[in-house]
């Protein structure tokens, strides 16, 4: 639960006509946080992406030639966590 002051930020968000991906920079908080909150306030949201495999293949193949997690993500447009969980394998045992 965020506090009041928590929920201004992601209003002002809402009201600044932001996407999720823009507000979780502003604010800091995670995109689910982010896309929970603005739904219950009566925003339209975009759902989550989801990237298919593709990328994902694109994403070891440039972490076993030495990229960092940084780079990958603003080279690949996918979050960092998402990244280090493809690449550390902690996706494939949640699978």
């Amino acid at each position: 639960m965020l506090y009041e002051s928590d929920l201004r930020l992601v209003r002002a968000c809402g009201d600044d006509g932001l996407s999720v991906v823009e507000c979780v920079a502003r604010t800091g908080f995670s995109a689910p946080t982010v896309r929970k909150y603005l739904r219950e306030m009566g925003y339209a949201v975009a759902g989550a992406v989801r990237y298919g495999g593709e990328v994902r293949v694109e994403a070891l193949r440039l972490r076993g030639g030495g990229m960092g997690y940084a780079e990958m993500s603003r080279v690949l447009g996918v979050s960092v966590g998402t990244l280090h969980g493809w690449c550390s394998g902690d996706a494939d045992k949640r699978s």
